[in-house]
């Protein structure tokens, strides 16, 4: 589960069916310093994972969450060896997306949500683009924040600088074609 509701409504079907166990997902501190979430919490979740070790001790720091059933699991993805540069994907990843061939890409990876940061890479995109008119910024994920990035890009008038490219399973391409990665948040 994410979120304290889906906390709420795990615990209870965990206890009600007896057992299931409740882990729970934690990207971001949104732990409470509040009575109902000091006796519900404990009570419904079995573990938790969390990104760094600066998170867990975040969300331990009010003593309803113990260390003992916290396990950080860094985010990322498998290190590749790609050849520097991979002149291939470089030119599969252009044709794929139809990007002239001499696009400069820069790929995001990313829910699109407020603390992900994309209307901050969004803004400052002008300034990039003058600088570097062949640069594209290739957008990887969903979410409820898209089509405002979408609208806010056309209202900017760089619409030929942004692909969204959706949810994607393998990210090989991406990466290895790519000049190089922007991560906003």
């Amino acid at each position: 589960v994410n979120f304290n509701k889906d906390i709420r409504l795990a615990g209870l079907a965990a206890t009600l069916y007896g057992k299931a166990k409740v882990i729970w997902r934690v990207g971001l501190n949104i732990t409470k310093d509040s009575l109902v979430h000091k006796m519900l919490t404990p009570r419904l979740i079995d573990g938790v994972i969390t990104p760094s070790h600066s998170l867990k001790k975040e969300i331990t720091a009010l003593g309803y969450i113990t260390n003992d059933i916290v396990e950080v699991i860094h985010n990322g993805t498998l290190v590749k060896n790609f050849p520097r540069p991979d002149q291939e994907a470089r030119a599969e990843l252009r044709r794929k997306y139809n990007l002239p061939g001499n696009s400069i890409i820069a790929v995001t990876v990313g829910r699109f949500v407020n603390h992900k940061g994309h209307a901050y890479l969004i803004e400052a995109a002008p300034e990039i683009v003058k600088k570097h008119p062949d640069v594209r910024f290739l957008f990887l994920g969903d979410g409820y924040m898209q089509a405002d990035h979408e609208k806010r890009i056309a209202e900017l008038g760089l619409e030929q600088h942004f692909v969204f490219a959706g949810m994607l399973d393998n990210l090989d391409l991406e990466l290895g074609g790519a000049d190089f990665v922007v991560h906003p948040s």
